[in-house]
C-alpha cells in the first residue's frame, strides 16, 4: 500500500475516542478583495484607520508581480483561489 493511500485511510476513519471540540468559525468567499478586507476588519473590530491601511496595502499588493530574479522554477499561484 502506498504512503498516500495509508494516510488517506487513517484520515477518513471515524474518530473512536468519543470526545469532540466544537470550534466557532466563519467562512468567507474565496479570494481577496475590498469586501473581504472590510469583513475581516469589522470582525476584528478594528478602527477605521486600520481598515484604510489594509485597503491601501491591498491596492499596492495588486500592482506587484512575482519576482523572477532567482533561478527557481515553481508554478505560479492564483491568489484569488485562496480562502
Amino acid at each position: 500500500m502506498s504512503d498516500s493511500k495509508f494516510v488517506e485511510q487513517i484520515v477518513n476513519k471515524s474518530y473512536k475516542y468519543g470526545f469532540s471540540t466544537d470550534i466557532e468559525n466563519e467562512r468567507l468567499p474565496v479570494g481577496l478583495n475590498q469586501q473581504t478586507i472590510f469583513l475581516l476588519s469589522q470582525k476584528k473590530e478594528e478602527p477605521e484607520f486600520m481598515y484604510d491601511m489594509r485597503l491601501k496595502a491591498f491596492q499596492v499588493w495588486q500592482t506587484l508581480k512575482e519576482p523572477n530574479w532567482a533561478a527557481l522554477e515553481f508554478p505560479s499561484k492564483d491568489n484569488q483561489k485562496i480562502k
